[in-house]
């Protein structure tokens, strides 16, 4: 790890100045105000393109990459094509940009958005950054995690809470209507790492 005077480690956001392709970020994801928590904490390559972001988080969150999504990094907003975006500020696509490319003079913070619809977004936020040399794990990879991968379409955040409290406390009919679309339970508590890692192991 990169030092400043005295031997302290830097700062994230001071370790952005000073980052290189070959470097690896550990980034905390967090699906935003979902109860219970989602989280997931993984390793990529700073000179990793967005686009390959995407990937790992699809493989990591266990998401079906059946929808569009989108990441937002200060005022820039990464598609994956320009058809997609009708905002204000600065348009990338993910296949021309790298991690390397924007954060640096961040603090490491920014968002992922999936599925327009139900619009889940993931915030992430850099933990680490750590020289190739520190890294004891293939790259990419998922050093823990917690909450299972709500099911697709199922209405965003406040939907996949309404199914867990139906399945928890609802009326027959209502059980009987989640059973008959989603097809069983949900288990909210449900994560395999290992099984996360053998995804991220085949990108």
């Amino acid at each position: 790890m990169r030092l400043l005077e005295g031997k302290k480690p830097r700062a994230v956001a001071a370790q952005l100045e000073l980052l290189e392709e070959t470097d690896v970020l550990e980034l905390n994801v967090v699906l935003e105000y979902c109860e219970p928590k989602v989280e997931r904490t993984i390793r990529i390559r700073a000179g990793s393109f967005f686009v390959e972001l995407h990937d790992v988080l699809q493989a990591a969150m266990g998401w079906e990459n059946a929808h569009l999504h989108k990441f937002k990094v200060g005022k820039a907003h990464v598609f994956m094509d320009p058809e997609d975006y009708f905002g204000e500020g600065d348009m990338l696509l993910d296949h021309e940009t790298r991690l390397i490319d924007l954060l640096p003079g961040t603090k490491g913070k920014f968002s992922y958005t999936y599925d327009f619809g139900d619009s889940w977004v993931h915030l992430i936020a850099v933990k680490k950054v750590l020289q190739a040399a520190e890294v004891d794990t293939p790259v990419p990879y998922c050093t823990k995690g917690a909450g299972a991968c709500p099911p697709e379409d199922c209405g965003g955040v406040w939907g996949y809470m309404d199914l867990l409290e139906t399945q928890r406390s609802g009326t027959k009919e209502r059980k009987e209507e989640m059973l008959e679309w989603y097809g069983g339970t949900v288990d909210p508590d449900l994560f395999d790492l290992d099984e996360v890692n053998a995804e991220l192991g085949t990108l």
